[in-house]
């Protein structure tokens, strides 16, 4: 795999990494924006320290060429000729345009790799600025589905936006080399990242077009109390609980509220009427709010979900790194990072097999392949690469790379 994509689709490279494929990551001189994108490890801003390229460019060689000239492109074309799939970026300078050009790119490369491109939406121009993560929500559906219509529009956490062309970007590049394999051609697929949001507005958010549009009375969401009003409540150490009712276990729920509070208003036979309760929703969210104000988070949760009710606990990353269930579960490993002198706690692949066990692998330092690259991919002596560090076509890490911890 040949990953020239940017923030928006690096990963779906990423992935390909973990199935097994080697992925080799052009990168500019300065390195690619991920690097720049904080927080940092440590709270150092450092190139090498940004976490989400070492999240999303865990398993990738790196190669750094001067994509501000021909020269440059010219090796990425070299490159490509070997390549199975080529991951272009969302976001094209002049030069990208030019190589990525559909019709350039099948001439150069007839019988070879296959092309997944990536595009804001299909039929129209690109928008004048950057097609930002937030932009894709918007066009997608997402802002004006996601929320309620009398509040402003919730934008959904961790950038849905270029996960959602990442994975269909992902899954074309599966499907490109399948077909190769099967019939001896390559692909050119092109993918829109407002049909990629597309597919989560259709998930998950038509019951509110649909409500908001007059054609369904109310929400559907879980069929009764917990599917409108609050959910998230402060507890007694300063932490949140996420809780939601389960209508069959009202008894359960009133009996615990009574036995916290002392208030045992909640067991009179009309609040275990459903219509009743959601005509006095505000009141309920009241005493939820004093039955998690009386317990510590964790207490919340576990004596929740044993009553048959919603509760999770609305953690942190912290919260996260040393949770009991997700180490139970193998969903964190140690990945040991030479660059540091040390091992980071990292998410797992996301992938389970019962033949094929994936494992995490470091980030690269820029450059770090370089040499290697253009020797055994490209055929260049020594000499040639040497010519290349010097007029600053390539750059390449020190051998013995190593960042200040």
């Amino acid at each position: 795999m040949l990953d020239c994509s940017d923030e928006a689709t690096a990963l779906a490279a990423r992935w390909l990494a973990d199935l097994g494929a080697r992925v080799t990551r052009i990168e500019s001189l300065a390195g690619d924006g991920l690097r720049r994108r904080g927080p940092f490890l440590g709270d150092v801003k450092d190139r090498e320290r940004s976490l989400a390229h070492l999240r999303y460019n865990g398993g990738k060689e790196s190669v750094a060429l001067d994509l501000d000239t021909a020269r440059g492109w010219e090796f990425v074309d070299r490159l490509a000729a070997g390549a199975d799939v080529v991951i272009a970026p969302l976001a094209k300078n002049q030069a990208a345009r030019e190589f990525f050009d559909p019709a350039r790119f099948r001439t150069v490369h007839p019988d070879g790799a296959s092309l997944i491109d990536v595009t804001f939406a299909f039929g129209e121009s690109p928008p004048a600025g950057p097609a930002s993560d937030l932009l894709g929500v918007a066009k997608g559906g997402l802002l004006y589905l996601n929320g309620f219509p009398e509040d402003a529009p919730s934008l959904p956490a961790g950038k849905l936006a270029y996960k959602q062309v990442a994975l269909a970007a992902s899954e074309a590049s599966g499907a490109a080399i399948l077909r190769k394999q099967r019939f001896g051609e390559p692909s050119h697929v092109l993918i829109s990242m407002e049909e990629a949001v597309t597919w989560t507005t259709m998930q998950t958010a038509n019951v509110n077009f649909y409500r908001w549009h007059g054609e369904r009375p109310t929400r559907y969401g879980l069929k009764g109390l917990g599917a409108v009003g609050r959910t998230i409540y402060p507890t007694r150490d300063g932490k949140y609980v996420s809780f939601t009712i389960n209508p069959p276990r009202w008894a359960n729920y009133a009996d615990w509220v009574a036995n916290v509070t002392g208030d045992d208003t909640l067991l009179a036979s009309e609040w275990a009427e459903p219509t009743y309760q959601a005509a006095n929703i505000e009141t309920i969210a009241g005493y939820t709010e004093a039955l998690c104000a009386t317990l510590d988070r964790d207490s919340v949760v576990e004596e929740g979900q044993r009553r048959g009710h919603l509760v999770t606990p609305v953690q942190n990353m912290a919260d996260l790194a040393s949770d009991p269930h997700l180490r139970e579960r193998g969903f964190l490993e140690n990945v040991d990072h030479p660059q540091f002198g040390q091992s980071l706690t990292m998410p797992r692949p996301p992938f389970a097999s019962s033949t094929y066990r994936s494992r995490g692998r470091a980030a690269p330092v820029l450059g770090q392949h370089t040499i290697a690259v253009l020797k055994e991919d490209c055929g260049l002596g020594s000499g040639a690469i040497g010519e290349l560090l010097a007029l600053g076509i390539a750059a390449a890490a020190p051998v013995e790379s190593k960042v200040t911890s």
